[in-house]
């Protein structure tokens, strides 16, 4: 995931998520919640992406690191390595990637030529971060290099096997496979621990369950703050002192699936994904702003769009060509209340009398699965069935 003022960008995919995921980039708007556009192009995993305005940049196994413009919805360059691409940042105009064999490269960000390669890791350099002049990287090989962007040789390597890299000045922090969070001068040997991410417990089966460290997945520097993901939840530390500031515990670790794997930081709040898609945005003191209805428009045959108030984020979904329409509320606190047109039964005769009250009663814990449970239920035989029972008018003809 990568954010900028304007758009929040997802790609990639899990290894065992179905293959169109995994070869796209979905681009959602951050202030209106909507998806934009679906970006495809690369022909193998994607495993990093970075946006800076416009501009999207990603990474792929198919060897080769892509630009895109998302006004435009189209590659407008394609850059050919020597072997997949593991890692990718913008800076400046400059693009720096990392390589499977451990080479850096750094490419002219307009032209899409080959400036310069780094060359001293001996594995996969897994993540990359860039600030100025400065670049640090993280491989396989067990170090953490800091690179000056117009030398050739590192300044300081440090032995760790870090998970994720993010540097802001001259200050480097990065995250391990044991839940903590270090930070370091770019010429220092020793980190500083800032934070740890607390052991979590999972049910086994039967009565058995098991405790285990959360991996650090991403981190983020901005200003005086830092901010951290992990299955845990998020944290929020200052960058200086180590003081923990924000705590967004994940309420559902006995679901694989609903686990944090990524959270940024900037001026406009907290942007955090799961390892199910859904993104929510936060602000900058942890506060839940609303779930972003992600995947919706992935779902063949619905149309939503939405309106944001400073207290409500109202979700209008319609399926295609059928009379039904739901108005979702989201309150601030995550909560939701259901309108359907047609009054009560028309939820009612389509998912379902369980269904239905299950929504009613709020047992969902998410806005995005509830939906989807509703259109899981819906098809056109069920309408057939009980289309003499509804009452109000059809909205067939909604436009969005």
């Amino acid at each position: 995931m990568a954010i900028s003022k304007n758009y929040i960008v997802v790609g990639g995919a899990r290894p065992f998520d179905d293959i169109d995921i995994a070869l796209s980039i979905r681009i959602w708007g951050r202030n209106t919640g909507r998806h934009i556009r679906t970006l495809k192009g690369h022909t193998s995993r994607i495993n990093s992406i970075a946006t800076d305005g416009n501009l999207i940049v990603s990474a792929s196994d198919d060897e080769t690191v892509k630009i895109w413009n998302i006004k435009m919805g189209e590659c407008i360059k394609t850059i050919k390595h020597d072997s997949s691409v593991h890692s990718v940042a913008i800076v400046g105009d400059r693009i720096i990637s990392g390589s499977y064999y451990g080479a850096i490269k750094i490419w002219d960000i307009g032209s899409g030529e080959l400036i310069k390669t780094l060359r001293d890791h001996t594995g996969v350099v897994n993540n990359i971060a860039a600030d100025g002049d400065n670049i640090v990287s993280g491989s396989f090989d067990g170090k953490i290099k800091i690179w000056n962007i117009n030398t050739n040789d590192p300044i300081n390597t440090i032995k760790a096997s870090a998970s994720c890299v993010a540097i802001k000045g001259n200050f480097i922090v990065y995250g391990d496979r044991d839940g903590i969070v270090r930070r370091l001068n770019i010429t220092q040997k020793r980190p500083k621990i800032i934070g740890r991410h607390t052991a979590q417990t999972v049910g086994g089966y039967g009565n058995s369950s098991r405790t285990y460290i959360p991996s650090i997945e991403t981190v983020s520097i901005h200003k005086n703050f830092v901010i951290s993901a992990s299955d845990g939840g998020i944290r929020m530390y200052n960058l200086n002192t180590g003081r923990k500031l924000v705590q967004v515990d994940d309420k559902l670790t006995h679901r694989w699936d609903k686990k944090y794997n990524a959270a940024y930081i900037d001026d406009d709040g907290i942007v955090a994904s799961r390892l199910n898609y859904e993104i929510y945005a936060f602000d900058l003191a942890g506060e839940l702003k609303y779930p972003f209805v992600q995947g919706l428009s992935d779902i063949e045959g619905i149309q939503y769009e939405m309106e944001e108030t400073p207290d409500t984020l109202e979700v209008h979904i319609q399926v295609e060509d059928h009379p039904l329409l739901l108005k979702i509320t989201v309150m601030a606190d995550g909560t939701y209340k259901v309108a359907k047109e047609g009054g009560a039964e028309v939820l009612e005769c389509i998912v379902g009398k369980r269904l239905c009250k299950k929504i009613s009663q709020h047992k969902f814990t998410n806005i995005v699965d509830m939906i989807l449970a509703i259109y899981k239920k819906f098809d056109e035989n069920t309408w057939d069935k009980c289309v003499s029972k509804i009452k109000g008018p059809r909205t067939n003809n909604l436009k969005f």
